[in-house]
């Protein structure tokens, strides 16, 4: 094999030691190299990206402390109903009296947007 003098032979283990130690240092590209080989895996630098989430299941977030997903779309959705349903119920306390008024109008117009359809149903022969 090969044939080192005794002199060199001496100098091996400081040269296996500081191979060892750089790589460690450079955070054990040498070691996952060889490791994804025995494990046929490739390497962490040739990874495939994961694929990006489909379409329209909304963008999720871990919560405080990983303990749960959130579906932000589904948030947001809830969160503008409750604010329509809040609009809705605080104009309604507001103009109790005036939506009296505006029913009465309300119903006239639907009475009158209804007898122009007869109307133009029956001309229509």
């Amino acid at each position: 094999m090969l044939c080192l003098s005794e002199s060199t032979r001496q100098y091996v283990p400081l040269g296996v030691i500081l191979l060892v130690l750089l790589d460690v240092l450079l955070g054990q590209p040498f070691v996952k190299f060889v490791m994804s080989k025995a494990t046929g895996q490739p390497p962490p630098g040739e990874a495939e990206a994961p694929p990006p989430p489909p379409q329209g299941e909304g963008q999720r977030r871990r919560g405080g402390g990983g303990a749960a997903l959130i579906d932000v779309d589904k948030l947001a959705e809830a969160a503008l109903s409750a604010a329509a349903m809040a609009k809705v119920v605080k104009e309604r306390k507001d103009g109790s009296a005036a939506s009296a008024l505006s029913a009465k109008e309300k119903i006239e117009r639907l009475n009158r947007d209804i007898q122009r359809e007869k109307d133009k149903f029956d001309n229509v022969d």
